[in-house]
């Protein structure tokens, strides 16, 4: 397993064309309390990194074959790390 890298969604979009056949696992997660929403997370490979990326709606992943996660299990240094992100 290569290193983990926090990228936005522009940099993640351009990253999957560095790859030929893209595979994206995206995963609605419900954040908030009192108000809750829906945050999506998507994470990739790419020449051996792992990217992942936020965000408030869904992207378009469109040239990514796509599988969709019930939930994503996360180090949690990591999964504070992805909360402090801005969508």
């Amino acid at each position: 397993m290569g290193p983990i890298v926090l990228v936005n969604p522009d940099q993640f979009l351009k990253s999957l064309s560095l790859e030929e056949e893209p595979l994206v696992v995206g995963v609605v997660e419900k954040q908030g309390i009192i108000r809750r929403r829906e945050i999506y997370v998507y994470v990739t490979s790419v020449k051996g990194l792992f990217l992942i990326t936020k965000s408030s709606g869904e992207i378009d992943c469109k040239r990514a074959a796509k599988i969709r996660g019930e939930k994503l299990i996360l180090p949690s240094a990591l999964a504070s790390k992805l909360k402090e992100i801005k969508e």
